[in-house]
């Protein structure tokens, strides 16, 4: 294809005014970085004080488990205890029980959740979340859940150490 001197001209008016409406291109902008503060150093766990209660932002208690009754029959269980504590809100516990009922084929779960104020110990925890109850101080565990379906009231001994979430026990 040839361009004459009227086609050129007219080629390179069009390019002109395409390119003329583009917008220019700005450099892309800098990640705005937060200052690098100093880490507090994470001290050593300590039980039976660190089965309770911290200031964390979440923290749970979390169990489960498989139960026999008198005649074989197979049960497991969940109970979690979340504590949620956002800035100056109250702090907020969740709890969560489920039962797989092995000889009805049956699976059943509830939850609960009330807000209040952190529950501090010095001995362990010790956690109401409106009627179920934790209690766990240095591998001596009580949880207690009532309902109309299911209820368990379990006393728990560990048999083993308390294993910690990485070097120094903290998942971040």
């Amino acid at each position: 294809m040839s361009w004459g001197g009227a086609g050129l001209s007219a080629l390179l008016a069009l390019l002109t005014l395409v390119l003329g409406c583009a917008r220019a291109v700005s450099p892309p902008l800098e990640p705005v970085r937060a200052p690098n503060p100093t880490p507090t150093p994470l001290r050593p766990i300590t039980f039976p004080l660190d089965d309770g209660p911290h200031d964390n932002l979440t923290e749970w208690w979390y169990y489960t488990g498989h139960l026999y009754d008198p005649d074989g029959g197979l049960y497991g269980f969940e109970f979690v205890i979340f504590q949620v504590i956002r800035g100056d809100y109250p702090v907020a516990y969740v709890a969560h029980a489920a039962v797989t009922d092995g000889p009805r084929g049956r699976f059943w779960h509830d939850q609960r959740a009330r807000l209040g104020t952190l529950v501090r110990g010095t001995e362990g925890a010790d956690l109401e979340v409106d009627g179920w109850t934790l209690r766990a101080a240095n591998g001596r565990d009580a949880i207690g859940v009532r309902t109309p379906t299911y209820s368990f009231d379990l006393r728990l001994e560990s048999v083993k150490p308390p294993v910690l979430h990485g070097p120094q026990g903290y998942v971040d």
